[in-house]
C-alpha cells in the first residue's frame, strides 16, 4: 500500500514537470498569466460528470449568471437553471447585507446580514500550454495541477479568462 502511494506521488512530481517542460518549451516566459478584472459580469455552467446525463433529479447541470464589482463592493448572482433555479443573491458588501429573492408560484425576499468581506477574484499561480481555437477565437490555454484538483483557464489576447475548467483529478 506504501509503495502506491509513492507511486501516485512520483507520477504528480512527474506530470508538474512535463507541464512546465511544455511551458518553457512554447515561450511562457514571454506572457503574463491571466488575471479576472476588478469588475466583471459572467455566465457560469457547472456540470457534475459524476451524474448520468438522463437523470433527472438531482439535476445535473447549473447555471448562474454573476455580476460582480470590487470597486462598489457588490456582487449579484442570479441561477438559472438547474438546483434552486429562479433564486437570486444580492449581497451588499459595504452594507454587510445578503437578499435571497425567489420568483416563481411561492415568490420571497429575505435579508441576512453578511459578515465576511468581498473576496477579491485572483488566479493560481500556472503554466502556459500554448495557443488553442476555441469557438473561432485563438486563446492562451494555462493550467495548474494541484495533483487533486486541475484548473484550465482559456484566455483572450488582452489576457482577459474567456474560459475556465476545473477538474477534480481521481487518478491520471
Amino acid at each position: 500500500k506504501k509503495k502506491k502511494s509513492n507511486f501516485v506521488c512520483m507520477r504528480r512530481v512527474l506530470l508538474s514537470c512535463l507541464l512546465s517542460l511544455a511551458a518553457l518549451g512554447n515561450g511562457a516566459e514571454l506572457l503574463s498569466p491571466p488575471k479576472f478584472p476588478n469588475d466583471f459580469e459572467a455566465s457560469i455552467t457547472i456540470t457534475s460528470n459524476l451524474l448520468p446525463p438522463d437523470v433527472e433529479y438531482p439535476p445535473r447541470t447549473k447555471t448562474v449568471n454573476v455580476q460582480y464589482s470590487l470597486e462598489v463592493r457588490k456582487a449579484k448572482v442570479e441561477i438559472t437553471e438547474g438546483y434552486e433555479a429562479g433564486k437570486t443573491y444580492l449581497r451588499d458588501y459595504a452594507n454587510e447585507l445578503e437578499y435571497m429573492i425567489k420568483g416563481g408560484e411561492y415568490p420571497a425576499c429575505q435579508r441576512s446580514y453578511l459578515g465576511e468581506e468581498i473576496a477579491k477574484v485572483s488566479l493560481p499561480r500556472m503554466v502556459h500550454l500554448g495557443v488553442e481555437v476555441i469557438e473561432g477565437v485563438e486563446m492562451q490555454h494555462w493550467v495548474r495541477d494541484s495533483g487533486v484538483e486541475r484548473v484550465h483557464v482559456y484566455a483572450d489576447a488582452e489576457g482577459l479568462p474567456r474560459r475556465l475548467i476545473t477538474q477534480d483529478v481521481v487518478s491520471d
